[in-house]
């Protein structure tokens, strides 16, 4: 069928956007890519990619300290101003970033892709027979009638700032406050219940916060709200914003005309991973639209987060009372650490229903939610050294007593 005469706009090339434009395109449906900002979205410019390149330099002063035996609150410790200005870092990141940014527009290109930097109005709706939104969430920038920075705020920093205080409890807040303690600045974090409440292993959780976490939490409102009105104090918001859209199972639009679609953060704060997954379903839900075939549904998977703390921490699928413990070894990132942490697989009813790692998560997370799903046999499964991976020898033996029975 010549899907040519069909247009679909996108609004938002972050990785939902971008994912459904290409599965579109390859469909043979024309495509135009609506961008207000920058290819990317939030994860390549403000979020995932830019944490990841400033943990990459906080590593590196993490290990310089433990090296030469420097604790929490020694004044010799290296910080980032003993290398570079963090204007000279943001301005290296987005070099990067601009060259990555290139190539995504070269490939949508290839893909025959209509990029537009422009903003999408609403009444362009009518000029479509679909439109997809993959905007991202809406931030807020006030708090307690105080106005704050936001995530995009971060990369226009020139000076690593001395004191600053972040408000929110969740992962992102989590990482930008262990990135910065890292780099060399005072963090104070207002939580106003737990910190990372998916962990819900209370022995992991005191892990974390006596020996992992490297910021200060704060819980006391009066103390915070003196901090943020300190013109001294960088303030940042850095908790969850307002999903824009509800949608249906089949990523359909809840109370709208049937032609509207939204994924990734659109809907719900999500990784991306999971945005450019819900991307491809709504290009299979409109192809499947048009020839009268079956929607496809969103179907739920194990949950999986990677925390960048300074030691990384994952957390996969479910956390019970029931669980086998390994230790974590001199890992990459934690070779010169006197805290390394530990690693569990977690059990119920006899079945590997979760996991939680420290050190090595990005390793790890991959295949062992694969596991979970039931995908895999290690009972012949052989490790290649060096590895930081804790799991392979218990899954092994899992496997192997499965086989024996």
């Amino acid at each position: 069928m010549d899907l040519s005469n069909v247009t679909v706009a996108i609004v938002g090339a972050g990785p939902a956007g971008s994912s459904c434009a290409k599965k579109l395109s390859r469909m043979g449906i024309s495509v135009d890519l609506y961008e207000k900002d920058k290819l990317g979205g939030l994860c390549l410019n403000y979020g995932c990619k830019y944490i990841n390149a400033l943990k990459e330099i906080s590593d590196s002063i993490d290990r310089l300290n433990e090296v030469k035996g420097f604790n929490g609150q020694d004044k010799d410790k290296y910080t980032l101003n003993d290398f570079m200005s963090l204007e000279t870092l943001n301005k290296k990141i987005d070099e990067v970033h601009s060259g990555i940014r290139r190539n995504s527009f070269e490939k949508l290109k290839k893909e025959g892709i209509n990029v537009i930097y422009k903003r999408f109005e609403k009444e362009q709706e009518q000029n479509y027979d679909y439109v997809v939104y993959a905007t991202g969430m809406e931030y807020p920038s006030i708090y307690e009638e105080i106005i704050c920075n936001k995530y995009s705020d971060l990369v226009k920093l020139k000076e690593l700032p001395e004191k600053m205080v972040v408000i929110g409890g969740g992962i992102s807040a989590s990482e930008i406050s262990s990135v910065f303690s890292s780099l060399g600045t005072e963090v104070s974090t207002y939580v106003r219940s737990n910190i990372l409440k998916r962990i819900t292993d209370q022995d992991v959780r005191k892990y974390v916060l006596d020996h992992i976490i490297n910021f200060n939490i704060l819980k006391d409102e009066n103390k915070t709200k003196e901090l943020l009105n300190d013109e001294n104090v960088y303030n940042l918001i850095a908790f969850g914003g307002t999903r824009p859209f509800s949608v249906n199972s089949n990523l359909r639009v809840r109370c709208d005309v049937e032609n509207i679609y939204a994924c990734g953060d659109a809907i719900g704060r999500s990784n991306t991973p999971i945005s450019a997954r819900q991307g491809a379903i709504v290009a299979i839900n409109i192809h499947n639209d048009i020839t009268k075939e079956p929607l496809v549904k969103l179907r739920p998977i194990p949950y999986m987060e990677v925390i960048r703390l300074k030691i990384p921490l994952g957390i996969i699928g479910t956390q019970t009372n029931d669980y086998r413990e390994i230790k974590t070894g001199n890992v990459h990132g934690a070779y010169f650490e006197k805290y390394r942490g530990f690693n569990r697989v977690y059990f119920e009813d006899g079945k590997v229903v979760g996991g939680v790692t420290m050190g090595s998560p990005n390793e790890v997370a991959p295949y062992f939610l694969q596991y979970l799903k039931g995908s895999g046999d290690y009972s012949h499964f052989y490790n290649i050294f060096p590895t930081s991976d804790p799991f392979p020898p218990l899954l092994k033996e899992i496997d192997r007593k499965k086989d024996d029975n």
